[in-house]
């Protein structure tokens, strides 16, 4: 056995180490073991969400890289052993007991040495330790992370050099590969890094073109229209926003849309820059990840899958495969029709797939995972290998996971079938002190942050059924919330207390709320649907809320306009009840213009 063999084996086992606990730490697993029994609870729950093929560790990636290390491992053994062992029962008749003295003298060096790199190693870490300890005077500490900097791009084989000192107090380090540099902007008398940017080597003589052609597509429909672009459409492209790469902010809370400047972020679109508020909202960023097969992609010719006017479909039919059915987008008059790969894919094939990264994660139901799992294996047969598990007893619910951060996992009867939570939210502005009643059956959901594709065009169909998730995860939110007092009710000054009753009746598609008027006794019930086209919700009230306007359109229509402006519940829960205490006034035009003023203002 070689000196490289040694090393290797080590080596080996470090890596797999590193693997496993990266694993752990993605997962969120506790790797002290410390922790009360509630604790323990609330780490495993929230785990057992995210272990899928939808979580934030690419499982297929994770066992097939952790077989090749546990393979390589044992193939060194095996060396071992058969180098070893094997020739010392081949010299059995002479010199045998010398052999085996040889053998426990090399591996009591080998030990030594293994103890020795380790203390030294310590050793390092400490004196490293005490340096920075003493290194009080800021100037000091920083020309030390300068250098950290320098030194670790080095160690990657990277070039770095500084460049020369600009207003007298500037310094730039430049970190050179291959493909990109990044240059770090370090302000020596501030003690801060200034800015940090990245530039590329090369640079495709139509790479404007490929950046901002989605951008000026997506700012001419509908007039400009960047706010429905965002809800209903494409989504708004994000080029190197908080990280590297192309984003989509493809959704927003309306609260948040509200204190959006949507003329500003118009004109920032139309000019192909970079728009940093809108950095917060729901983000898909792309990227690439290995994959189990290989997968075929366009040739360098042809940089886009759309099939376009100037397009010659005759042509193209002799080289690509065509998608069996066109694709209608709502924005957009006319259907789209898009090539599905070439058909001879020897030269643009990979062991590699396209991956959304959700950011911020998403919670969905099971029945929603499946859906999503569906649409990916009919691209991709076989991708999941094993199909999503439902039913997983450590697994939290839909509703639990919503409201998690405020009511803890223990305190909400963990493993029993059904729910049942109550809380309280007060308004400043109204009599009403509201209860809101959670008494639904569970539903199964998971925690997802990941989702391979092969093609682009799959990622609206993504959108579309991620945004109605996410107005069901608002409209549920909106009623439990941390805005909601979940202590024992104390003495109130209001007049009324209404009790309302909200069910979960299939999530993400509808709820129910339900809740009896205090001043006529009579009751209410809202049938809210989220359409998915339009990721809107829909209110359907079979009670005549006022006297003048008899017929149900009518209510449904008031009442709906009202819910997708806020996308709050308690809020038209609030309208409805002011109503009440107004006689049921008639609800004109002019008002419902006032409502929705008011609404934008929260």
């Amino acid at each position: 056995m070689t000196e490289s063999d040694q090393k290797k084996i080590h080596t080996l086992l470090r890596e797999l180490q590193s693997l496993i606990k990266n694993a752990q730490e993605q997962w969120g697993i506790s790797l002290t073991g410390q922790g009360t029994v509630n604790d323990k609870l609330k780490t495993v729950a929230p785990v057992a969400n995210a272990v899928h093929p939808l979580g934030p560790i690419n499982i297929v990636g994770l066992s097939t890289e952790f077989s090749q290390k546990i393979a390589l491992i044992r193939s060194t053994i095996s060396n071992f052993r058969n180098t070893t062992v094997q020739d010392i029962s081949l010299n059995l008749s002479t010199g045998t007991d010398s052999l085996l003295k040889r053998y426990q003298l090399a591996l009591q060096e080998e030990s030594v040495r293994l103890n020795t790199v380790s203390e030294v190693r310590e050793n390092i870490k400490i004196c490293k330790e005490l340096a920075l300890d003493t290194c009080q005077n800021s100037q000091d500490t920083f020309k030390f992370v300068i250098q950290q900097t320098s030194d670790f791009g080095k160690q990657l084989g990277l070039k770095v050099w500084e460049a020369e000192k600009s207003h007298g107090s500037t310094l730039t380090l430049s970190i050179s590969g291959s493909i990109s540099v990044v240059d770090i902007k370090f302000d020596e008398t501030a003690h801060k890094i200034v800015q940090v940017t990245i530039t590329y080597t090369y640079t495709p003589k139509d790479d404007d073109r490929i950046d901002n052609l989605l951008t000026l597509q997506l700012s001419s429909a509908l007039g400009g229209d960047i706010q429905k672009i965002l809800t209903n459409g494409h989504g708004i492209p994000l080029f190197h926003v908080e990280r590297v790469g192309p984003s989509i902010a493809y959704w927003a809370l309306k609260s948040r849309i509200c204190e959006t400047d949507w003329n500003n972020v118009k004109d920032i679109v139309a000019k192909g820059d970079n728009c940093e508020s809108l950095s917060s909202f729901y983000q898909l960023w792309i990227m690439m990840e290995e994959s189990r097969s290989r997968n075929t992609f366009l040739p360098i010719e042809r940089n886009h899958y759309l099939i376009e006017e100037s397009d010659n479909v005759f042509e193209l039919l002799e080289s690509y495969d065509f998608m069996p059915q066109e694709f209608t987008f709502p924005l957009l008059p006319t259907p789209l029709k898009f090539i599905q790969q070439p058909k001879d894919g020897s030269h643009t094939s990979a062991n590699i797939q396209f991956v959304l990264r959700l950011c911020p994660p998403v919670y969905i139901s099971d029945t929603v995972a499946k859906e999503i799992e569906d649409l990916i294996c009919f691209f991709m047969p076989g991708f999941f290998g094993s199909r999503i598990t439902t039913d997983d007893p450590n697994s939290l619910s839909l509703e639990e996971l919503l409201i998690s951060d405020i009511v803890p996992p223990v305190k909400m009867a963990h493993g029993s079938a059904m729910m049942n939570i109550s809380c309280e939210k007060k308004f400043e502005d109204s009599p009403y002190s509201h209860i809101y009643i959670l008494d639904t059956k569970k539903t199964n959901a998971k925690k997802i942050e990941r989702i391979p594709f092969i093609y682009p065009f799959q990622i609206y169909s993504f959108t579309e059924i991620l945004r109605q998730q996410l107005v069901y995860n608002a409209l549920f939110q909106s009623c439990f919330n941390s805005s909601t007092d979940y202590s024992q009710k104390q003495s109130s000054t209001t007049i009324f207390e209404v009790q309302i009753k909200v069910q979960a009746t299939n999530p993400p598609h509808s709820l129910s709320v339900s809740f009896q008027l205090p001043n006529v006794m009579t009751d209410i019930l809202l049938q809210i649907t989220i359409i998915r086209v339009n990721s809107e919700p829909i209110v359907f009230s079979p009670n005549p809320l006022w006297e003048d306007k008899g017929n149900t359109n009518d209510t449904t229509s008031v009442l709906t306009r009202i819910l997708q402006l806020c996308h709050d519940i308690p809020e038209l829960v609030k309208w409805i009840l002011k109503s009440s205490v107004d006689n049921f006034k008639s609800v004109k035009e002019e008002e419902l213009i006032i409502k929705e003023e008011e609404l934008m203002e929260l």
